[in-house]
């Protein structure tokens, strides 16, 4: 389905030109308009068939809602129609790359973690004033923009209806299970503290290399029931106040997590200025 989509126009104006990524939140594809200009393309798939009025009306509120925000981190949709169906929103292409490629690299410098934490949570802070949630966090939605230190953290994967995303399901991928929030399992009510979950599942990963719960282990059973392994018994260069954020971020229960993302930025800011090791000194070579 993703690849016979390529060469498909959008609403008379945007050519699919290649595929990116897929998920709960639709399939994302590379594009360029009429006049060659790139663009990025989200098909909303959990938002098909319903009647065209109803889309016209999410989609109209939903571009008043994102438009009162300005922000170079935010890859926020400009134009959105509906192709045989399926709803599609268009946005600027950025070269920014998925934050995958840096999970690769981890257990990274706790400077690092702590600047992508920052401005990942600054980002949502900016976006909760106008949405409910983002709903969608994971290793394809957060990108991050090389710059000469360290990068620009930018957010995509926008919908009309962050809500109404399916919950998890036989056909969600590893990828996505381990940023799903318990109530994203259970189709509970959804809000900002969901996406604080996702922020928890990141900076653990950043910290130490790996997931807190496996993928497998919870499509078995209610993983986060029990704690998942400790921050510092996995990487001793993570300092207490850090671990004891990132427990409470993934907190089963919604109303035991953090109050707001501005409160997990300012306390990640405070962790970077006081609570870090200095950097470890090579050994001395004998002589």
């Amino acid at each position: 389905m993703n690849e016979q989509m390529i060469g498909t126009i959008l609403g008379g104006e945007y050519e699919l030109t290649g595929w990116l990524s897929s998920g709960r939140y639709g399939a994302i594809y590379q594009g360029q308009d009429s006049t060659a200009w790139e663009v990025t393309a989200s098909l909303l798939d959990y938002l098909a068939s319903p009647t065209i009025k109803r889309l016209d009306d999410q989609f109209t509120g939903m571009m008043e809602k994102y438009g009162t925000l300005a922000h170079p981190g935010l890859q926020l949709p400009y134009d959105a129609g509906v192709h045989e169906g399926t709803p599609y929103l268009i946005r600027s292409y950025s070269d920014a790359h998925p934050i995958a490629g840096e999970l690769r690299l981890a257990p990274l410098a706790m400077e690092r973690v702590i600047h992508i934490g920052r401005e990942l949570c600054d980002l949502l802070a900016l976006l909760h004033t106008v949405s409910p949630l983002h709903g969608a966090l994971n290793r394809q939605t957060v990108l991050l923009q090389p710059t000469r230190d360290f990068p620009q953290v930018q957010l995509t994967g926008f919908g009309p209806s962050p809500e109404r995303l399916p919950p998890a399901g036989p056909d969600t991928a590893p990828d996505e299970l381990i940023y799903l929030a318990p109530e994203q399992w259970a189709s509970a009510p959804l809000n900002a503290q969901t996406d604080l979950y996702g922020v928890g599942v990141l900076l653990y990963e950043l910290a130490t290399g790996q997931p807190p719960y496996p993928a497998a282990l919870l499509q078995q059973t209610q993983a986060w029931q029990q704690p998942p392994p400790a921050l510092s018994d996995l990487n001793e260069r993570v300092p207490e106040s850090l671990e004891t954020l990132v427990n409470a971020l993934l907190a089963a229960a919604p109303a035991d997590r953090p109050v707001s993302a501005a409160y997990v930025r300012d306390q990640l800011a405070q962790i970077g200025q006081n609570d870090l090791l200095p950097p470890r000194q090579p050994p001395t070579p004998k002589i």
